[in-house]
């Protein structure tokens, strides 16, 4: 019996440090996400100051 307590122990144990390196491992993904979207924004930002500033210029020629 102590054999299969000792185990579980062993069990819990992984399972602490499983979920903690997931957790890391979702901050960091989380993270990644976050610039992504910005680097979208931006990229989308300056499509459309490019695209307005095009068009005024084509407007001038």
């Amino acid at each position: 019996m102590a054999s299969l307590y000792s185990t579980q122990d062993v069990n819990v144990i992984e399972d602490k440090t499983k979920v903690e390196r997931l957790e890391k491992e979702n901050q960091r993904l989380n993270e990644d996400l976050y610039k992504a979207e910005m680097m979208l924004d931006a990229y989308k930002s300056d499509t459309t100051i490019n695209k307005n500033n095009f068009n005024e210029n084509k407007g001038t020629n």
